[in-house]
């Protein structure tokens, strides 16, 4: 009996726990986001819209962020949210011309690595993860800060053809998604938000990496 008084106070604890770093998550993001948009990006330019994927799978990241019971292979798909219809994506997009560009900000990457729910999904890595060591964020952080730019461009590929009602994907080979990005989401808490700003005709997107 007092085994289980134990075990069911620190399902509590840890449910609290979730809930607390969930809405620092959220009051973190909601303030990064405003400072984003009013300086960051979009400077002189009109905002469009915003989209999001949908949670990354573990299939879809490096080898050191699979989950511990994922056995398959990495794919190279991250689905966008269901909120919207295929032929919404197509016009978001451009219908991807090859005229698009798309950037990740830096100081963005750093920021969601320091993000209270990515901390905490990191240093759970014992138990969740297969390779991740205790540096393993720090070392990202040291990646980031010395090899990359202020603003990273990456290449989205057209991958909306429709699998099955409902479902559509983006795609990239490009080396930011496989070395970076693949390398720091994390699985079942990353997702990826897009946002589509115009000027002078011009279309830019500017991706970034928000955790639940």
């Amino acid at each position: 009996k007092f085994t289980q008084i134990i075990f069911f106070t620190f399902l509590k604890f840890f449910k609290v726990l979730k809930g607390f770093c969930t809405l620092m998550s959220n009051v973190y993001y909601n303030e990064l986001y405003s400072e984003y948009k009013k300086q960051k990006v979009g400077v002189n330019m009109e905002y469009i819209a915003s989209i999001t994927s949908e949670m990354f799978p573990s299939c879809f990241l490096c080898k050191e962020l699979k989950s511990s019971c994922d056995s398959g292979h990495t794919v190279a798909k991250l689905y966008l949210s269901p909120e919207f219809a295929l032929e919404y994506y197509i016009s978001f997009f451009e219908n991807y011309s090859k005229d698009n560009r798309y950037y990740f900000v830096k100081q963005y990457l750093l920021d969601y690595l320091n993000d209270p729910s990515v901390v905490a999904s990191y240093k759970a890595n014992n138990i969740k993860y297969k390779k991740l060591g205790s540096n393993y964020r720090q070392m990202m952080i040291n990646e980031i800060t010395l090899n990359y730019g202020s603003h990273i461009p990456v290449v989205l590929e057209n991958g909306l053809c429709e699998e099955f009602p409902g479902s559509y994907y983006i795609y990239s080979h490009s080396n930011v998604f496989e070395k970076l990005v693949k390398a720091i989401a994390i699985p079942e808490v990353t997702y990826l938000q897009i946002d589509k700003y115009k000027k002078d005709g011009q279309v830019f997107y500017f991706c970034f990496l928000r955790a639940t």
